[in-house]
């Protein structure tokens, strides 16, 4: 297999064959990103995704899902994503979801069409980091859009049949501000109806421009009572018809998954009890982070 290294994935898809169609991230300015800083742009050859597909089926009897990497596979043209959809069910008849990562941008020249196109050849449930739903968040990302065109996009695949998840990144305020992030963020889900949602806490790491900024003392990040807060706030808010919660990544403060809305109420019952159990020599920090971002809770928090 064709892998240029460092190859990422959600966690969500870690059972699922990967297929690389590109190298590295077509965008790659994000400033809180440092996965493919390295890597030049590069959309991989015919032939060597053919190669790949081949090695696949002698690797696999049956395979349903497949996950496109690297950063933004969906930034290629429709008319090359579609052959390469052809190719996918060429070899593998029995696969109904192809996804991948994708950036806003990389629906500005796809109608709907287009998107049913791609839908009716399999690509679908297609992981798309939003971020945020307040511009001056997405600007201090260097995202390189707003929310309005989030809406628009977002209304396409919408519009397509085309299903997707979204990544949100709490506690991207920062300065003990988080109400106004946790209404914009639910007021977007709410409109969109993503199949999964994916969250995070904000960290950075070195080698990011966010993370010079946040080490220049320019941004006060929230503490874990803060951030625990917004996330109590957003669920509340949420009006989801079916959608998966997943917040299991380390950087949250406190990890859950879940359906949505049947086990809204009681994942909002175990935030708040937690508010209730930690003390507040925990509460009111800015959380200790691994060297990921994960969030450590320190060996004698029961005694604070």
């Amino acid at each position: 297999m064709h892998y240029t290294k460092p190859v990422f994935r959600p966690a969500f898809e870690g059972d699922v064959p990967l297929l690389q169609v590109t190298d590295g991230c077509s965008y790659n300015r994000c400033s809180f990103c440092s996965m493919y800083r390295t890597v030049p742009f590069r959309v991989s050859p015919d032939e060597e995704v053919e190669e790949d597909l081949r090695e696949l089926r002698g690797k696999y009897s049956h395979m349903p899902r497949l996950f496109l990497v690297n950063g933004d596979p969906f930034c290629l043209s429709t008319d090359r994503l579609a052959k390469l959809g052809e190719r996918i069910r060429f070899y593998f008849p029995e696969c109904e979801t192809i996804s991948c990562f994708a950036h806003i941008p990389n629906f500005y020249n796809k109608t709907v069409e287009d998107l049913k196109l791609l839908r009716s050849l399999g690509f679908d449930q297609i992981n798309i980091g939003v971020e945020s739903a307040i511009d001056s968040v997405l600007d201090m990302f260097h995202k390189g859009y707003h929310v309005d065109d989030v809406y628009e996009q977002l209304g396409k695949l919408n519009e397509a049949g085309m299903q997707f998840s979204m990544n949100i990144i709490m506690g991207a305020l920062g300065n003990g501000e988080y109400e106004a992030l946790a209404k914009a963020n639910a007021d977007l889900l709410n409109a969109t109806q993503p199949y999964l949602i994916f969250t995070t806490t904000l960290y950075s790491l070195p080698g990011s421009e966010l993370y010079d900024y946040m080490e220049g003392g320019n941004f006060r990040s929230n503490t874990y009572r803060q951030l625990v807060l917004e996330q109590i706030d957003m669920l509340s808010q949420l009006r989801l018809r079916n959608t998966y919660y997943y917040g299991l990544h380390p950087a949250n403060p406190i990890p859950f998954d879940g359906k949505l809305p049947d086990e809204q109420g009681k994942i909002l019952g175990v935030l708040k009890q937690m508010l209730q159990i930690l003390p507040p020599a925990v509460l009111d920090r800015v959380p200790d982070r691994g060297a990921e971002g994960g969030i450590l809770m320190p060996d004698n928090w029961q005694e604070l």
